[in-house]
C-alpha cells in the first residue's frame, strides 16, 4: 500500500469511525404520532401524548433491556449485535488493515475479517427504517435525525474504502 493511498484509507476510515460513534448516541429518527381523524382532538385534549419522540441507538436498545420480559431481551441483544458490535468489527478490520496488522494470524480474526466487511446488516437497518416510514397508522411520521445520516455516512464510507482496497489489491 502507497503512503497517499494508506493516507487516504486513513481519513476515510476516520470519518467512517467517527460517523459510527455520533450515530450511537445522536437522535436517529422522531416519531410525530397521529392518531387517524381523532389526531385534532387528542392534541387538543391530552396534547402530551402527541409530543414528538426521538430514538437513538443506545436510548432505544436500552429501553428493551429496561422492561424486563425475555422477548425484549432477545430483541435488545440482537439490536446490540446488528448495530453496534457488526459495524464495530467491520472498523477494526478497516483499522487493522491500513495499519498493517495481521487479524488473520488467529481464528478468531479470521472470522472477524471473513464477515465483517459484508454491509447485510446496515443494509437491513436502513431497508427497516425505510419501511417503518412509510407502515406508521393513523397519520403518524418518522423523520429521520441526525443519527440516521450518520450512520449511514459511516456505512458509505467503510464500505467505499473496502471496494477501493479490494479493487487496489487487484491491480
Amino acid at each position: 500500500m502507497t503512503k497517499g493511498f494508506r493516507i487516504l484509507g486513513i481519513l476515510i476510515v476516520s470519518i467512517a469511525s467517527l460517523s459510527f460513534g455520533i450515530a450511537l448516541a445522536a437522535p436517529i429518527f422522531s416519531v410525530l404520532p397521529g392518531a387517524g381523524e381523532l389526531t385534532p382532538w387528542l392534541r387538543a385534549l391530552k396534547p402530551e401524548s402527541m409530543l414528538e419522540i426521538s430514538y437513538s441507538i443506545l436510548g432505544g436498545i436500552s429501553q428493551f433491556f429496561s422492561h424486563g420480559t425475555v422477548l425484549d431481551f432477545l430483541i435488545g441483544f440482537l439490536l446490540v449485535f446488528a448495530c453496534i458490535v457488526v459495524p464495530f468489527l467491520k472498523l477494526l478490520v478497516l483499522w487493522n488493515g491500513i495499519l498493517g496488522g495481521n487479524l488473520e494470524s488467529n481464528p478468531f480474526g479470521k472470522i472477524i475479517s471473513k464477515t465483517a466487511l459484508f454491509p447485510v446488516v446496515e443494509l437491513f437497518i436502513v431497508g427497516l427504517s425505510m419501511l417503518v416510514i412509510k407502515g406508521f397508522p393513523g397519520g403518524s411520521q418518522m423523520n429521520f435525525e441526525t443519527g440516521f445520516w450518520y450512520f449511514l455516512a459511516s456505512f458509505i464510507f467503510s464500505l467505499g474504502w473496502a471496494f477501493m482496497k479490494k479493487t487496489a489489491h487487484r491491480h
